[in-house]
């Protein structure tokens, strides 16, 4: 059984079509891909920079109460008594 040529050029440019469609799909896939994998990189690279930020301004934080704390006389008193209750008796109205 043989196709008329209208029937072979039909079929012709449906599969060129097809390829031309599966080809540009590809094509779009990868490039959506490649941007998805960038913008996840940048974003994990800002997150690990705030991360970063966040725990060095919590450090220093943490460091200038602990020198604050450690120049009040009372505390300083308790903490060299190793008086529990004096340290208690300071601390309570800083606590806040």
């Amino acid at each position: 059984m043989t196709l008329s040529l209208r029937w072979q050029v039909i079929l012709l440019a449906t599969l060129v079509l097809a390829l031309m469609a599966t080809a540009f799909a590809w094509q779009q896939h990868e490039r959506l891909t490649r941007q998805f994998d960038a913008e996840r990189a940048a974003t994990r690279a800002a997150q690990v920079t705030l991360v970063t930020r966040l725990f060095l301004d919590e450090s220093n934080h943490l460091q200038a109460l602990s020198t604050m704390l450690s120049n009040l006389p009372q505390l300083r008193r308790g903490l060299a008594t190793r008086d529990g209750t004096g340290l208690s008796t300071a601390f309570n109205p800083i606590w806040a």
